[in-house]
Order: C-alpha cells, then sequence, then structure tokens
C-alpha cells in the first residue's frame, strides 16, 4: 500500500493522474467483496496519510487535476439521472449503447469515473463502506467540492440549469394531468424553483456574493420534494403507470442532486462533509451501472411493482381469517370452490376424450379452467392455491416499517400464524369436497354413459400422475407455482390499471354503451369492473397459464406439466373409482402422499416468489427479518392450536411476550 502511495508523487496528465488512481482503487478493491477486508485496506491507507502529509498532498493534487479538467457539468446534471423521455427510449438507449458503445467524449469525469472503478460491482464495497472512513478521508484532503474558481462555479450553475428546466419540463407531461396545481399555477413549486435559481445564478454573474443566496431555491426543492411524496402517495387510489414511475424517479434523483448542487454553492444551506460523501457514493453508483438494463428495470419497475403488491395485499386480508366466525365461513366459501375444482377435473378427463388437435385440445383445457377459476369469484367460493400470492403481499406490507412503524416481532408471529391457519382452512374445505364430489361425478357418468369416465389402464395412469415415486410431481408442482404467482401479479396489475386508466368512469360515460344499455345499469358496471376486473383477469390468465405448459413441452420435448392440487385429487378420485375392484397400491399410496407434495409445492412457489417481489418492492432489507422464523416458532410453540383453529380471543402482542 504504501510504495502505491508514494507512487503519487509523480505528477503529469489526466491521463496519468486515472491510472495512478485505478491502481489506488485495486488496492481497496476487496478479493471476496468482504465489507470488513474493504474497511481494513481502507483504515490502513488513512493511517499511511495521517503519517506522511506529503502523500496526501500528492493525492489531492490527482483528484484536483481530474476533476479541473473534467466535464464536471455533465457529471452533475447526467450521472444517475436517466437521460430518456420514457422507460422504453432509455431501454433502447441503452440496449444499443451496449452493443455498440457510446464515443468516449474528452475529459468526461464520467468515463474516467468508470474507469479508475471499472468492476461492475465496485459500487456495492464503496457504498458499503462506513461513512466514518469516508468522511475521514474527505477531511484529510479538504475534498468538499467547494471552489472559488470562476469558470467552474459557472459549470455548476449550467448543471444546475439543465437539472431545473428538466423538472419544470418532466411536470408538464401528461402522466401528471390530474395534478393541475403543479403544472398550471405560479405557486407551484417545480416553476418557482427555476425562478430562484435564475435569481441566484443572477447573483453570481453579478459578482456579488453567493452566501445565503440559494436559501429560497432550497426551500422550493424541498416542496417539490413533498409534491412527489404526494403523488406517490395517491398512487394507492388513482393507480400507477410505468411512464409515470420513470419520471417519478427522475424527479426524485433531480431534486436530490440540485440540493446537493445548492448546497455546494451555498454555504448557509445547510451541508456538510457527510452530504459530499453521500454525494461521492452516488456518482459511483449511478456510473458503474451506467448502460446496465437490470438496474434500470429494477428501479422503475420495483416502483410499479409496490403498487401493484399493494392491491394483493389489500385482497389477500380478505384471505386472512381473524375471527371463528370467518374462519367458519372461509370453510364454507373453500367448501364451495371444491365443487368447482371436481368439475374442472372430469371436464378436462372429457375433453380429453375428444382427441383434438394438441393445440385444441389444451385450449379448451385453459377455457376449462378459466370458466372454473372465474366461476369461484363470481360465486365468492375460494380456492388454496389462489391465496398465497395474496396472502404473501399482505403479510409483506406488515413488514413495512415504512409504512407501519417500527414492527413488533410478536405482531408479525401472529399474522404469521392467521395466515397459516386461513391456508390450511382452506386446503381442508377445498379437498374434503373435491374428492367426494369428483368420485360422485364419476359415478354418475358411469351411470348415464353406460361406462367409466376413466377405466384399466386410463385409471391407473391418473393415479400414476400423482405419485410421487414415479413422476416429478414436485417439478409439475413448481411450475404451477409459478404460473399462480403470475396470475396472482397479473390480478394485482390490472387492479392498478382499473384505476390508473379510469376504466370505471369511461365505461359509465361510453357513448355506444349508453345508447343500447339502459343508463340505470351504467354506475352499476363501473363499479362492479372497479371492483372485479383485477380478479377476473387473474383468473382468466390462470386457466391460460394451467392450460398450455404442457402444450409447449410436447411441442419441445421438454417434461413440463402442472401439478394443482384440488385437481390432482379430482383425477384421484375418478381414478380410484375406474380402477375400484383391482386397485394398484404402489400407485394409490404414492399418489396420496404425492398430493401432500404438490398441495406444499403449489403453496411454497407461489407464496415465496410474491412475498420476495413484495419485500422488494418495498425496499425491506433482510438482515432484520433473520429471526421471525424464531418468533414464530416460538408462537407455534406456546399456542400450537392457533396454527389451525382460531382462538377464543384475537390473540394481542402481550399475549406473546418473547
Amino acid at each position: 500500500m504504501k510504495s502505491i502511495l508514494k507512487e503519487l508523487e509523480i505528477r503529469g496528465t489526466p491521463e496519468l493522474s486515472t491510472e495512478k488512481l485505478t491502481v489506488l482503487v485495486a488496492m481497496l478493491r476487496p478479493k471476496n467483496g468482504s465489507t470488513q477486508q474493504a474497511e481494513a485496506a481502507f483504515s490502513e491507507m488513512l493511517q499511511l496519510l495521517k503519517e506522511n502529509p506529503d502523500i496526501t498532498e500528492n493525492l489531492q493534487w490527482h483528484i484536483r487535476n481530474l476533476i479541473l479538467q473534467g466535464d464536471i457539468e455533465q457529471v452533475l446534471s447526467e450521472s444517475g439521472v436517466a437521460e430518456g423521455g420514457s422507460f422504453f427510449s432509455e431501454f433502447w438507449n441503452r440496449l444499443g449503447n451496449i452493443f455498440l458503445p457510446e464515443l468516449k467524449k474528452p475529459g468526461d469525469l464520467g468515463e474516467i469515473i468508470r474507469t479508475v472503478f471499472y468492476k461492475k460491482d465496485d459500487y456495492r464495497w464503496v457504498t458499503e463502506i462506513s461513512d466514518v472512513y469516508w468522511i475521514e478521508l474527505f477531511e484529510l484532503l479538504g475534498l468538499r467540492l467547494k471552489t472559488n474558481a470562476k469558470e467552474e462555479v459557472r459549470n455548476i450553475f449550467d448543471a444546475a440549469s439543465v437539472l431545473s428546466y428538466r423538472l419544470c419540463g418532466n411536470i408538464l407531461a401528461k402522466q401528471f394531468k390530474e395534478y393541475d396545481q403543479y403544472r398550471k399555477t405560479e405557486q407551484s413549486p417545480f416553476f418557482k424553483q427555476n425562478k430562484e435559481l435564475e435569481l441566484f445564478r443572477t447573483k453570481f454573474e453579478k459578482g456579488e456574493s453567493l452566501r445565503g443566496g440559494g436559501q429560497r431555491f432550497f426551500e422550493e426543492l424541498e416542496k417539490c420534494r413533498l409534491a412527489i411524496e404526494k403523488i406517490k402517495r395517491d398512487r394507492a387510489q388513482m393507480g400507477a403507470g410505468l411512464q409515470q414511475t420513470f419520471l417519478l424517479v427522475k424527479f426524485e434523483r433531480q431534486v436530490a442532486r440540485l440540493k446537493i448542487i445548492t448546497a455546494v454553492l451555498d454555504d448557509e444551506v445547510p451541508v456538510d462533509i457527510q452530504r459530499t460523501v453521500l454525494f461521492f457514493k452516488r456518482i459511483v453508483y449511478f456510473e458503474s451501472r451506467k448502460n446496465r438494463l437490470l438496474p434500470l428495470i429494477s428501479d422503475n419497475f420495483g416502483l410499479l411493482a409496490f403498487q401493484i403488491s399493494e392491491h394483493k395485499s389489500h385482497t389477500g386480508e380478505h384471505y386472512i381469517t381473524s375471527t371463528r366466525k370467518e374462519y367458519f365461513q372461509f370453510f364454507r366459501s373453500a367448501c364451495g370452490g371444491g365443487i368447482f375444482a371436481a368439475s374442472m377435473g372430469i371436464i378436462k378427463i372429457m375433453i380429453h376424450h375428444l382427441h383434438l388437435a394438441l393445440f385444441w385440445q389444451h385450449f379448451w383445457y385453459s377455457i376449462n379452467y378459466a370458466i372454473g377459476f372465474v366461476g369461484i369469484h363470481v360465486t365468492g367460493s375460494t380456492l388454496a392455491t389462489k391465496q398465497p400470492s395474496m396472502t404473501a403481499a399482505a403479510l409483506a406490507s406488515s413488514l413495512d416499517v415504512q409504512k407501519k412503524g417500527i414492527v413488533a416481532p410478536e405482531e408479525i408471529a401472529i399474522t404469521f400464524g392467521k395466515v397459516w391457519r386461513s391456508q390450511f382452512i382452506a386446503f381442508v374445505g377445498n379437498l374434503l369436497v373435491t374428492f367426494p364430489v369428483a368420485f360422485l361425478f364419476a359415478f354418475l357418468y358411469d351411470i348415464i354413459a353406460g361406462h367409466p369416465i376413466a377405466s384399466g389402464e386410463d385409471a391407473q395412469k391418473l393415479i400414476a400422475e400423482q405419485n410421487f415415486l414415479a413422476t416429478p410431481v414436485y417439478l409439475f408442482a413448481s411450475v404451477t407455482g409459478i404460473m399462480l404467482f403470475i396470475s396472482g401479479t397479473i390480478s394485482g396489475f390490472y387492479d392498478n390499471l382499473v384505476l390508473f386508466a379510469k376504466i370505471p368512469e369511461r365505461i359509465a360515460n361510453h357513448p355506444v354503451l349508453n345508447k343500447f344499455l339502459p343508463k340505470k345499469w351504467m354506475p352499476g358496471i363501473a363499479n362492479y369492473t372497479r371492483n372485479n376486473l383485477g380478479s377476473l383477469a387473474g383468473n382468466i390468465a390462470l386457466g391460460f397459464l394451467l392450460g398450455f405448459p404442457s402444450f409447449f413441452g410436447n411441442i419441445l420435448g421438454i417434461p413440463i406439466d402442472i401439478r394443482h392440487i384440488t385437481i390432482s385429487t379430482a383425477h384421484y378420485a375418478i381414478g380410484i373409482y375406474g380402477s375400484f375392484f383391482n386397485p394398484d397400491w404402489y400407485h394409490l399410496i404414492g399418489a396420496l402422499l404425492g398430493i401432500v407434495i404438490i398441495g406444499f409445492m403449489n403453496f411454497a412457489i407461489s407464496f415465496g416468489l410474491a412475498f420476495l417481489v413484495a419485500i422488494k418492492s418495498r425496499n425491506i432489507r433482510f438482515q432484520g427479518f433473520l429471526r421471525i422464523p424464531l418468533f414464530i416458532f416460538r408462537y407455534f410453540r406456546m399456542y400450537p392450536k392457533d396454527f389451525f383453529f382460531p382462538p377464543s380471543k384475537e390473540r394481542t402482542p402481550d399475549d406473546l411476550n418473547f
């Protein structure tokens, strides 16, 4: 380390400074991504800088050499702020830069930063190193982004003007047409901040002191931030679109960047070296991810996923029982779902007997499933496997500290107990009805048609397909879990879309519908659409998601199929009826255990995926939740019955007393 620092005494061109700093960063870069290792190397460097003032001076010179020669305006105004006017234009811009890289501009400070921190994951250890170390380094080097050079100040003002005008332009986008108070009034903070910036800049052009001149500009920026927060909160009632989400991400970054720039220019604006460190970390973070697609998708779809998971969590709350009355109501609705599941199972076999072309066979499988799932929704019945995707979002919502405040582990354990109990009784209600009803349907078919719907090898095959020893049911059930998760996401997407696109209002005022339907019907149709479009879309999608995997498996020669616990139970019952007098006990017992595995995988995969997306969309870190399973286990040990039957009185955190 010391020999590398000694090399800094050689001074020269910005290219030489870039080379020296690249070597220094390579010495700090941890080999295994360990933050502790990076901090240890950083601490060693700080100690050497303290002991050798000449080395400190040389390092400062090289850094200043790059900043003074580089295009600081571009870094301040562009780095980390998407350049495209829309999500897709930015996406295609980044995709094009991957295959045909941009020309390197002379003095591009962003390119210098990407050269020094050239590893794609450098931003991780840079941002994870404690601010204490960075603050100490910046204090040693005297780097607070303060400058008295007039040309440098002018470049910083230019960057601020670019960002300020973009704020004004973006708020006029049609995605914010509902917010006239920010678009059409002189009191809009988005327009006032631009006026205040121009007044601030006029002081500089006249040669006056900038001290205190940026205070009003800073205040308007804070009002802009509050306005952005209001728009984000309103999304719960008004829905959200991808382009609006993209612009909100830009808004937040532009306002944050302008605040930093203001603090750089005006000493009276609240600022300390901590802000400078934060700015540095953000620049490294954004420059290292400049042309990467996944960060763009993650940043924008993350906010949209939050909105979707919020709608799912509201739906999921209906799938969580707290009282015994709700518990038994849920059981009855699950029994109704079992009747539909048995019907879907027997109709699927009838479609199979038609020997249609492969595509049409799976098409009608899908229609059968879609009608069955929609029927379950319309009649208010419940299907156990539809719950996990929704209840996972509801559970994640209970973990959202920003939304709920400090969440006690007792509350989390109690919520999980409710989810488990509700899921258990739903499975029980479905299966207790699905098996006997499917068996009865098979019997009635035999009476009416004069022969079993499945007999001999066909009946044995229906049972063997559920046997975990003969068929990879765990794989097929996992595919089903993924499809259940996707359908839940589609449901949340349309719940969001119905608000954002104002579909109910457009239906109520539709000129053609109003012409042919009684006007008194229109409010009811609009209201039904508002409350049910998401569920209907999700159920129809689930029908096709379950109907077509084996079709693609057949034409691609890949072993892909689906196993849904209730439909598998129906096929098991029909298979038993068809082989009633000649049962194969190997397949009979293996299939029974296979159905248990199918149910577990359906639940675990759909719940797990939905929970991960909901956690990710809320920016909830896992470190604070690693002890949650321990609290859940303690709750189970204290009150095991609660996981299968509701207590006479709803549990409170005081009852657990962890």
